[in-house]
């Protein structure tokens, strides 16, 4: 490897340069950065190094450092040499630098670099297959997946590197997490129900993506992620909806004052129950309800208003059901209400559905068992309710009364019917009726 000196200037201070060496072998060019600055006018650009001679200024010790940090370049290639047996790229070089590349199992770099990485930027960039970067509110849940891994390693003792994510890592991820209460990681006051499967299965599901991807980026030369321990069951994923009759009579409860204080109204018990409604009938997500709210308020007289879906950056136009404008007319100036946060929404969402007493069936919820194997769980209907059960039960209704899928999917914002019908659950009894009504 041959390497030569070369300086820059520096735009915030012209009257210096930075120093930085430049390698090259086999074809190969590489800039190293030696973080050093110098007066400009020591810089001797024939032999591309100090004058070494500079009246009034002793340049031996400059001089000496970057020879010192050329020769530690030097030794670091020829370590890098030596274990490869050949040449290394541009990318392997910069990466051993860094303490990153292992030439021994090929790792270029670590799983927590690499990992917190690809999340800082996830939004700045676009998704693979797609001109679009990555939505903010899956970056977030990356996050999220990322930050409870961790609290995983450390509490079981484990480690966070390339080899050692293989499937017994997996098995514990699975055991670990279902031991833990629904709430640990989450900002909302949960009591200490076990975690759902589904809960489970998407995290895992996100780490075993994450190996996938950084292999097939060359990154690593593992293939954990094919082991069967990572295989997650989608199947048995709880999605129940309201049935219409349910809607109907939970919208027109009434939410009875406060035993406290006078008999106060709890309007902020009201207003989710009433922005529920109005999500049941529009199918958008909370991160977009909003921007429905918004849209109305702006025209209460209109047909249609149109929001920016935050998750596939498209524009939806969405009907706007005669009952919104019922709930909006119980609010001054006929306004709807500010929805407010997801977790406050949900946490009263749930307290006003257990005591409407209109949610008290019982559901077999899929968790995990302390041992990581799939089971089941009863638990009341309004013990699941949240705002996202809003989002199923209009595709759902919408379905049932045969309105073309293609149409809804222009509501709701799928891009394919098959994770559409994710949110489509018909009960046995609807079903049967449905069909019959094609025999009359």
């Amino acid at each position: 490897m041959n390497t030569t000196f070369r300086a820059k200037p520096i735009p915030t201070s012209p009257d210096e340069l930075s120093l930085s060496l430049i390698c090259r072998w086999a074809g190969v060019q590489l800039e190293v950065g030696l973080g050093e600055r110098i007066e400009a006018s020591l810089w001797d650009s024939k032999s591309k190094n100090i004058h070494r001679r500079a009246s009034g200024v002793d340049v031996s010790r400059t001089r000496l450092q970057m020879d010192e940090k050329s020769n530690e370049v030097s030794r670091q290639f020829q370590e890098l040499v030596l274990a490869l047996k050949r040449l290394p790229t541009s990318e392997e070089f910069r990466s051993y630098r860094k303490g990153h590349f292992d030439p021994v199992t090929g790792v270029k770099t670590p799983f927590e670099v690499y990992i917190q990485s690809f999340i800082d930027n996830f939004d700045r960039t676009p998704k693979r297959g797609d001109v679009v970067n990555g939505s903010v509110e899956t970056k977030k849940k990356y996050q999220s997946h990322f930050n409870i891994l961790r609290v995983f390693a450390e509490e079981e003792g484990e480690e966070l590197s390339w080899a050692n994510i293989d499937g017994e890592f997996c098995t514990k991820m699975k055991q670990w997490r279902s031991r833990q209460p629904a709430g640990r990681f989450t900002r909302a006051n949960y009591d200490d129900r076990r975690t759902a499967q589904t809960t489970v299965a998407r995290w895992v599901k996100a780490v075993r993506g994450w190996l996938s991807m950084a292999y097939k980026q060359g990154i690593h030369p593992y293939r954990h992620f094919d082991q069967p321990q990572w295989s997650t069951v989608e199947g048995t994923v709880l999605r129940w909806v309201l049935t219409e009759a349910q809607l109907q009579a939970f919208r027109a409860f009434e939410v009875q004052p406060s035993r406290h204080g006078a008999g106060a109204p709890r309007t902020g018990l009201k207003r989710v129950k009433d922005l529920f409604v109005v999500q049941c009938y529009t199918g958008v997500r909370f991160s977009d309800l909003k921007g429905v709210v918004e849209g109305f308020n702006e025209d209460p007289d209109r047909k249609t208003v149109t929001v920016f879906n935050n998750k596939t950056k498209k524009q939806v136009t969405i009907p706007i059901h005669p009952m919104i404008r019922e709930i909006a007319e119980e609010y001054p100036s006929s306004q709807l209400p500010s929805p407010g946060s997801l977790q406050k929404f949900n946490k009263n969402l749930r307290a006003i559905a257990c005591e409407s007493g209109l949610f008290d069936s019982a559901l077999s919820k899929p968790i995990t068992d302390a041992e990581g194997n799939w089971t089941t769980q009863r638990t009341a209907q309004w013990e699941q309710l949240s705002s996202h059960t809003a989002r199923r039960t209009f595709a759902t209704m919408a379905v049932q009364r045969g309105i073309p899928i293609k149409v809804i999917m222009n509501i709701t914002g799928h891009s394919s019917e098959r994770e559409f019908n994710k949110y489509v659950n018909i009960s046995a009894e609807k079903n049967a009726e449905l069909f019959a009504s094609y025999w009359v």
